[in-house]
């Protein structure tokens, strides 16, 4: 289980972090957005995966509560390649589904992982194979405090 503040933005970025390295020890996950041309093939095999922040809105607006219990907006954006020489788009497309899959297991994992915090899951979009043989997936996420009902 990860335990860390997680008042701050910079405490919830790194609670994310720390969560999705556990959750998926093969991939890169780093903070900020890096271009995919600033990588090395290597990296792209592996599967980079980057943390990105959007906006934090709809805080609480209680009388102390002010600036807090915001939802945040954030992005994960992937990156993936297959072998040019040997794979074809179907390949890629079953490459970027999978790392689609393990984010959409990861979030359905943070309701043990990261308790103080709820992770949902807006979207997903993939890259329809347009840059052969890369592809990239992005999930859309909200952050919010913990909600009092599970279903």
């Amino acid at each position: 289980m990860i335990v860390q503040a997680i008042d701050t933005l910079t405490g919830k970025l790194a609670a994310i972090e720390a969560s999705l390295v556990q959750a998926m020890p093969t991939r890169i996950i780093e903070r900020g957005c890096n271009a995919l041309n600033d990588r090395t093939s290597e990296e792209v095999q592996a599967g980079v995966l980057n943390l990105v922040l959007d906006r934090e809105h709809d805080y609480a607006g209680g009388r102390g509560m002010v600036a807090q219990n915001g939802t945040l907006d954030m992005l994960l954006i992937g990156y993936v390649t297959v072998d040019e020489n040997t794979a074809d788009k179907a390949d890629l497309q079953d490459t970027e589904t999978t790392l689609a899959e393990e984010i959409k297991a990861w979030v359905k994992s943070t309701l043990i992982d990261l308790p103080e915090m709820d992770v949902m899951l807006d979207s997903v979009q993939l890259s329809r194979q347009l840059e052969f043989p890369y592809g990239w997936v992005i999930a859309t996420l909200k952050l919010g405090p913990p909600r009092t009902n599970v279903y």
